[in-house]
């Protein structure tokens, strides 16, 4: 059950970051288009899914 807990926080996360992914190339460009910011929820979640694997291979292999 904790593994989905974490897996809605880090979602959680990446929907409230997103956004301002969004607003700060909207800055950085001056007009509205879709570019690496739509990655930041893919990002986000892929790494929390490699620290968990590697947090598990570790443990692994202290045992």
């Amino acid at each position: 059950m904790k593994k989905y807990k974490d897996f809605i926080f880090i979602a959680i996360i990446a929907a409230v970051r997103t956004p301002y992914a969004y607003k700060l190339a909207y800055i950085e460009r001056g007009y509205r288009a879709i570019g690496g910011e739509v990655c930041v929820p893919i990002l986000i979640i892929l790494l929390w899914y490699i620290y968990r694997e590697l947090k598990n291979i570790i443990k692994e292999t202290k045992a």
